[in-house]
């Protein structure tokens, strides 16, 4: 996912929780609905509970299977994409990729009254300078503005009406950077609010350099790559256009030195890489090796997973972690292609304590598993899911919940003992995070936590840690001596390390799949001193 990037926790009342699916439910019936299905289901359903139906994260409920029976009999009947009158098929939360700021929930096109229909832009408009914009300038526009006209809006499915130009100029006004004069006119001299850091100092990330070096190899998986399923959507400007989409690489070195990739929207096909992993190392080609299949408890195979990781165990096999938004799972394999749950959890939100946060539901979202002295530590962070009918967390919500990461001990890698404190957030010793870090020093407002989605942690040649998380597209890393307290600023690294999965080569060198989901897969080689 930021992907990597979220996917939506929304188990509202009367859902039926993730455990086995309901007799005869297929949740891939919802991917890729043609316009008068998804536009039934939108007014029908509550908001981001489409996306959670699809991607398997809820079962449909008593009150959900006669508008689910009655929308998805427009497709039987032959209804064609050209009859309905907006077809967006669900945003969803931020999903994995990276932890997006104004994907928002399911948001139909809503031409509203009032608005110019697509034809020409008006003079002037620019649909990209709503692309990602801060948390302020989200928050503004989402206040301002009906539900789904931001979405519609930046996708240039609709141009803003005379009504909404106002709002756009005041809302895009908090950039620090102001907005383009392209948007709101070139006689916009209005002050602008600071409610947060220059994204240009570097904050928070002001330690001394790290000797780290990243070398990018480009794309070995895109959406034009052969052999994968159709389907696949590629997000625009962080925002989800359907329900699949490449994300969340997860890798596994051969004997034979080739490298096995699974990720999401692999079309349940491990891909192996035409050449083996061997020095000179550069962009390694990959195409479909065999199906996969990760078999539950109960023999089915479990779709409703994501943000995999495998390690070859001891005695040859493979042991392979996924999570829900609630529990992480394991699974065995002896051949690397078919894993078998193993029974229990490893880790859940109820073992943290991080079950909801303001009324908001709580979800993992990033993790990593690492090797210490004595056994192994796995690191977590967390999203923001819905809240009570299916509301959205604000930006206020989000800044004072994220930037938490904790982590747990295992001797085993089958029973993990949670960690008192956390290892990044505001009572940890990495700077930047509390209010006295935070504070300007001019008795003004504090600088907005950073918002941080964890990448990995792994381990240098010397035996120390290094956690590495993103910020937005920036990437940072801090240190520890025993992988507890990470003391200091963390340091800025090359962008490409923040990509979440690397496969480690030996000697401090590895090779990094990453996440951008309106691309696919990056690659490079990263090097630690």
């Amino acid at each position: 996912m930021d992907a990597g990037q979220d996917e939506g926790i929304g188990h509202e009342e009367g859902a039926t929780t993730i455990g086995e699916a309901p007799l005869g439910w297929d949740p891939s019936v919802l991917a890729n609905a043609s316009g008068p299905v998804t536009q039934c289901l939108d007014s029908g359903l509550p908001p981001g509970r489409v996306m959670a139906l699809a991607r398997g994260e809820v079962w449909p409920s008593a009150e959900d299977i006669p508008v689910l029976e009655r929308c998805l009999a427009l497709d039987q009947n032959g209804l064609s994409d050209n009859e309905g009158t907006g077809h967006d098929e669900g945003a969803g939360q931020d999903e994995g990729a990276g932890h997006d700021e104004g994907a928002g929930q399911d948001e139909g096109a809503g031409h509203d009254e009032g608005t110019t229909a697509i034809g020409e832009a008006p003079p002037g408009w620019d649909p990209s300078v709503l692309a990602n914009t801060p948390g302020p300038v989200t928050q503004c526009l989402d206040s301002g503005l009906p539900r789904g006209r931001v979405m519609a809006l930046a996708r240039g499915e609709v141009w803003p009406s005379d009504e909404e130009i106002p709002i756009l100029e005041r809302c895009l006004a908090l950039d620090q950077n102001g907005p383009s004069d392209e948007a709101t006119g070139p006689d916009d001299n209005r002050p602008r609010d600071d409610d947060g850091p220059p994204t240009d100092d570097g904050w928070p990330c002001l330690g001394n350099p790290l000797s780290i070096t990243y070398t990018d190899f480009g794309w070995p998986v895109t959406y034009d790559t052969p052999g994968l399923p159709d389907g696949l959507t590629p997000l625009v400007d962080g925002m989800d256009q359907g329900i699949n989409f490449i994300a969340d690489p997860t890798t596994m070195l051969l004997a034979d030195n080739h490298v096995r990739l699974f990720f999401e929207g692999d079309g349940d096909k491990a891909w192996r890489s035409t050449t083996p992993a061997m020095a000179p190392y550069g962009l390694m080609n990959f195409e479909p090796e065999a199906e996969y299949q990760l078999l539950g408890a109960s023999g089915l195979a479990r779709h409703d997973l994501a943000w995999r990781r495998v390690f070859l165990l001891p005695d040859g096999r493979y042991r392979m972690f996924a999570r829900s938004t609630s529990t992480i799972f394991s699974f065995i394999s002896f051949d690397g292609l078919e894993f078998t749950q193993e029974s229990g959890t490893r880790l859940t939100l109820d073992d943290l304590e991080m079950s909801t946060f303001r009324g908001f539901e709580v979800g993992f979202a990033g993790y990593d598993v690492v090797a210490t002295d004595d056994g192994w530590r796995m690191y977590v962070d967390y999203q923001l899911g819905f809240g009570p009918g299916g509301t959205s967390p604000l930006n206020e919500d989000r800044d004072d919940f994220t930037s938490r990461i904790h982590s747990a001990r295992s001797s085993d890698m089958l029973t993990w003992t949670v960690e008192p404190g956390e290892r990044v957030g505001a009572t940890s010793g990495v700077r930047g995070f509390t209010d006295a870090d935070r504070d300007r020093g001019d008795g003004g407002p504090l600088r907005t936590p950073a918002r941080i989605s964890l990448s990995s942690v792994e381990r240098r040649p010397a035996g120390d840690f290094l956690l590495v998380f993103t910020i937005r597209d920036e990437s940072c890393a801090v240190t520890s001596p025993d992988g507890l307290q990470f003391p200091g600023w963390a340091s800025a690294t090359p962008s490409g390390a923040g990509g979440q999965d690397k496969l480690s080569l030996g000697g401090g060198e590895f090779l990094i799949f990453g996440t951008n989901s309106e691309f696919g897969i990056p690659m490079g080689h990263l090097r630690l001193e």
